[in-house]
């Protein structure tokens, strides 16, 4: 999950209560997201020239694909996009190819 604000907005995986919990009461972008949220720190350069390989699945409806492809873009060149069959499962997970994320380490 690299967008914060788009699971909470949007209530993706019915967590945005959970989210509010974990922020002492209410989630907000203008409050937390220059601190919290992945796609804004990235878009403020917080993680350029960091290598980054990031497996999104195809069918995830909590991890958006077009929240990763954005992420990716606004990382820049070091970050790698791997899309796979699933969603946001154990098993989508655990069909991540471990000798890829090793290689990559």
């Amino acid at each position: 999950m690299v967008n914060l604000t788009d699971v909470h907005t949007n209530n993706r995986g019915g967590v945005t209560t959970q989210i509010n919990t974990a922020y002492g009461g209410t989630y907000s972008e203008a409050s937390f997201g220059a601190t919290y949220n992945p796609q804004t720190r990235a878009t403020a350069g917080a993680f350029s020239g960091i290598p980054m390989l990031i497996y999104s699945a195809a069918s995830d409806t909590i991890a958006l694909d077009s929240t990763i492809t954005t992420f990716v873009s606004s990382v820049g060149a070091s970050a790698t996009k791997v899309q796979i069959a699933g969603a946001h499962d154990n098993a989508t997970f655990s069909s991540i190819p471990t000798a890829a994320i090793l290689s990559f380490i």
